[in-house]
């Protein structure tokens, strides 16, 4: 069994002394006598290939992103969530978030935006924030740190069709006394 390979080395010889025996009897047909007349061979084709060039005076990488970090506002992962203010109310719960490299404290409500950040639900001891990016929106779970351990980075949560209203507690069952 001729492997492919094999098969096209033995074409390409063939092909090879088959131009060569072309070239033989060219050579055989012109006059012995006539050291005139040369033998023409068939030119070589040139193939061109087109070449692309960018002109980088004057414009920007085209590979380098559109938007640097700072013009990209206040991201989910820079924030930091210092506390929250849960009520049974969603419309009086409140966020306390610091900004990155500042002293800064903001706080935020159910439906409030801080750049790109809109706060979309606020519970007693996470908040969930939807950010937007470049047509993009993603959800992301923050919770409160608590004492002597370190805030864990927001997390991505699933998109909830619209915001939830938080429902009242259920009411406290009666105490008995004996």
């Amino acid at each position: 069994m001729t492997r492919a390979p094999e098969r096209a080395f033995r074409a390409a010889l063939a092909a090879l002394v088959l131009a060569a025996a072309g070239v033989a009897a060219q050579q055989a047909a012109v006059a012995p006598g006539d050291s005139t007349a040369a033998v023409s061979l068939p030119e070589a084709e040139v193939y061109r290939r087109e070449v692309f060039r960018y002109p980088a005076a004057g414009r920007p990488d085209p590979f380098l992103p559109l938007l640097s970090g700072d013009d990209m506002g206040v991201r989910a992962q820079d924030l930091r969530l210092l506390g929250i203010v849960y009520s049974a109310n969603p419309r009086q719960s409140v966020a306390v978030f610091a900004l990155p490299d500042s002293t800064q404290r903001v706080r935020l409500r159910v439906g409030q935006r801080l750049g790109a950040i809109t706060v979309v639900g606020i519970h007693p001891r996470r908040v969930d924030v939807r950010e937007e990016e470049m047509g993009v929106s993603r959800v992301y779970s923050m919770e409160v740190p608590r004492a002597g351990r370190p805030a864990p980075p927001p997390t991505s949560a699933p998109v909830p069709a619209a915001p939830a209203q938080a429902a009242p507690p259920p009411p406290a069952p009666a105490a008995r006394r004996p």
